[in-house]
């Protein structure tokens, strides 16, 4: 995965290079039709830098980790990915995949057969200068709303 993280580093580095290059040479051109050409060039050099990218970061995984390789602590609700390609923030039951060799995700009345991978949910977004606690009068409070309707979420789903 490392390897691949420089790799894109180096493209990114040497993209940001030549863009400046051209860039300068775009600058300095009183031409337009010159100055079109080079712009045309710019873009087609966006284009490929964005489908090298793609490329690489479909073999990075982004975060995802395979069902097979392990699965999250019972009861915690993951983003989960099913083989079809279809998104569910969910809790995966481990007890599906140990007896029947798939993984379920359950949110609420939702069910996912098929899970293949899944990621831990970021943290919510907590504004400049919050602790990160809440306190009383403040479930309105966007991260604090936000952080008490997933912990009463995950206290329904493990009932």
């Amino acid at each position: 995965m490392q390897e691949l993280e420089k790799i894109l580093e180096e493209i990114n580095a040497e993209f940001d290079k030549r863009t400046r290059t051209l860039l300068k040479i775009m600058a300095g051109l009183s031409n337009d039709v010159y100055r079109y050409v080079y712009g045309k060039s710019l873009e087609a050099y966006q284009q490929g830098k964005l489908f090298v990218e793609d490329i690489i970061r479909k073999h990075m995984n982004d975060g995802w980790i395979s069902v097979e390789d392990g699965l999250p602590e019972d009861g915690k609700s993951v983003l989960c990915c099913s083989d079809d390609e279809r998104m569910m923030i969910g809790v995966l039951h481990k007890e599906y995949y140990v007896d029947f060799g798939i993984a379920v995700a359950e949110n609420y009345n939702q069910i996912m057969n098929d899970v293949i991978a899944w990621q831990p949910l970021p943290e919510p977004y907590r504004p400049e200068g919050s602790d990160g606690e809440c306190g009383a009068g403040d479930e309105n409070n966007g991260g604090c709303a936000w952080r008490l309707k997933m912990q009463n979420r995950e206290t329904r789903c493990r009932n």
